[in-house]
């Protein structure tokens, strides 16, 4: 016998909630067993989530979180592991699909606002999975998209519009330091992808750098046909969301 949807949701936003706070992962992962085994159980009786757990959910995980060790070590690499990451999926697409007659140029502006948004993110992220466990799905879904697709996006427009107005070159470097660079965190993104073991992560990567190499080897960014990459590589992306999330709900089953 399997848990319900309520004992589901509930098991995935306990485990969401525990992982933000930065426990063990074997530990949450034997507490997730037992505890599917206790709604399994109660609910054999008749027994709701509420029943066998209590009335607030969240103030239960809270309590188990205080109780369980933190691996603050692991929670470091994870940490520099997905700002490496992330700082490789802003900058290889710049580095390597350009205009190589010109050098890539970094600004004072640009220098400062990319790691200030990419500390915004993380704490974004951290602070929106613990904020939209134990929510509905509506209230889920709002949480997450407000503060990981929104907010994220308005930040960045916001500085490449602040940069193109009052940016200056602070360094910059020519087109074969680009390259080499772009193909350092090309190399340094699967790494980190096999070790989170993130094949969704990679297949991202493949897809949209595939995608920008096409319409830049054929030249097709100067034609008429130009405008499909954008909805191209975001119309990929979704699909790929989707796939994904579909995917892990017949793993979880």
């Amino acid at each position: 016998m399997n848990v319900s949807k309520e004992g589901e949701k509930f098991l995935i936003d306990m485990k969401v909630y525990l992982l933000t706070k930065g426990i063990k992962e074997n530990d949450i992962n034997n507490f997730i067993e037992d505890a599917e085994l206790h709604l399994i159980d109660g609910e054999k009786e008749g027994k709701t989530v509420t029943d066998i757990f209590g009335d607030s959910p969240k103030e239960y995980a809270e309590e188990l979180a205080e109780e369980m060790e933190v691996d603050k070590k692991e929670n470091w690499n994870l940490l520099i592991s997905l700002a490496i990451g992330t700082v490789a999926y802003w900058m290889i697409p710049a580095l390597v699909f350009r205009n190589a007659e010109k050098p890539f140029t970094v600004s004072l502006i640009s220098l400062i606002g990319y790691p200030i948004i990419l500390f915004l993110m993380i704490a974004g992220m951290i602070f929106t999975f613990r904020s939209s466990s134990f929510q509905s799905k509506l209230r889920e879904f709002s949480i997450i998209y407000v503060v990981m697709a929104i907010i994220p996006m308005v930040l960045l427009v916001g500085l490449m519009l602040l940069d193109k107005k009052y940016g200056t070159p602070f360094f910059s470097l020519s087109s074969a330091q680009s390259y080499v660079l772009g193909f350092l965190l090309f190399a340094a993104a699967i790494i980190i992808n096999f070790r989170l073991n993130s094949w969704m992560g990679i297949l991202t990567l493949f897809v949209v750098l595939s995608i920008m190499f096409i319409f830049e080897y054929f030249k097709i960014n100067n034609t008429a046909w130009g405008s499909l990459e954008p909805v191209l590589l975001y119309g990929s992306l979704v699909l790929l969301m989707m796939w994904d999330s579909k995917r892990q709900n017949i793993v979880q089953r």
